[in-house]
């Protein structure tokens, strides 16, 4: 996954992204098979695509990643201080993330 991620420009704008996707999950030792039946399952992919559209009509969400904390959109890698600046006040009393 980690492939994914940090390689993320060589393929999410192409105009053929699974052709690099397949390249890569072949390399991990995905098969093309494997991932086929990834991409073509309904009951993963459906709940995917209806959390996207959700976040798009809600919240404006127009990137990965993105953060709704406390019902405000915060787009972007946060910092782990960022994030539990943000979270520490959502926290029951006395509580506080770990790290």
């Amino acid at each position: 996954m980690t492939t994914f991620y940090v390689n993320k420009e060589s393929w999410a704008h192409r105009q053929d992204p699974r052709t690099w996707l397949r390249r890569t999950a072949q390399r991990a030792g995905l098969s093309s098979e494997r991932l086929q039946a990834c991409w073509s399952d309904r009951a993963f992919l459906d709940p995917l695509f209806a959390s996207r559209l959700q976040g798009e009509r809600e919240f404006g969400v127009t990137a990965t990643p993105s953060f709704i904390i406390g019902g405000t959109l915060n787009p972007g890698v946060l910092t782990f201080e960022r994030f539990s600046d943000l979270v520490r006040p959502l926290l029951p009393a006395g509580s506080a993330p770990r790290g």
